[in-house]
């Protein structure tokens, strides 16, 4: 029922919007969160993906092409997501990984989002070059104006140093808040390569209130959104 303190067709309108959205969200035909039971499932760092019920696996369908879709209309290429396996992922849980489509598939270059990576929700964002003189290392060495960009990152909120790799696995020697990032010490050279990878585990106290709310939806757009710099104005 229409609330009796609506006085003006604005309040209206927004009362109408906010209904409607709780409808489609209790229809199933747009999901942002997920239910309280959902969200536990989540949380549990020992989740069997594998096993997962069929109207979890369509809403997390639901959850992800929303995301992309946000993304997209921000800019994103809608060719450089990955297509999500909700029983399995190669990364052991749903993930959203971008990568850029123009650059070439030998360049560790990507935007990823691990929706429950042992019950914490997880950025890893790589930039990663083959080699030390690559237009990245150029383009940002020595730059001030890109620290300055990237000290204002909210997430994730830090980047990682003195990594090694061994098929696509990362050993953190150390990693540090970007708001001390210094571009001299912060661009890592390891076997042959250079760059840096921004990195961040939310909460896990608070990993359940996300799953249940917009919040977790709202700040992987805004994360993409606001590291998207480098891939637009360095690479």
């Amino acid at each position: 029922m229409l609330k009796k303190d609506l006085k003006d067709e604005e309040h209206l309108d927004f009362f109408l919007l906010d209904q409607f959205q709780k409808y489609l969200l209790e229809m199933n035909v747009v999901t942002n969160r997920f239910s309280s039971e959902e969200a536990k499932m989540l949380s549990n760092t020992d989740c069997d993906w594998s096993s997962i019920s069929k109207p979890f696996k369509k809403k997390l369908k639901i959850y992800f092409d929303n995301l992309r879709n946000e993304l997209v209309k921000i800019g994103f290429d809608e060719k450089g997501f990955n297509k999500i396996n909700y029983e399995k992922s190669r990364f052991g849980n749903p993930t959203l990984k971008y990568k850029p489509p123009k650059f070439d598939k030998n360049r560790n270059i990507y935007l990823r989002f691990e929706l429950s990576c042992n019950g914490k929700p997880t950025f890893l964002f790589e930039f990663i070059e083959n080699e030390k003189n690559s237009k990245l290392c150029k383009n940002i060495l020595n730059n001030n104006d890109f620290e300055n960009k990237l000290k204002k990152v909210t997430f994730p909120r830090y980047i990682a140093t003195n990594i090694s790799q061994e098929k696509d696995k990362y050993n953190f020697g150390n990693y540090k808040e970007l708001n001390l990032f210094d571009i001299t010490e912060d661009i890592s050279k390891f076997n042959g390569k250079v760059g840096f990878i921004l990195y961040d585990e939310l909460d896990s106290e608070e990993s359940t209130y996300l799953y249940e709310t917009d919040e977790l939806f709202n700040i992987v757009v805004e994360a993409f959104k606001q590291n998207k710099f480098i891939i637009d104005e360095y690479l």
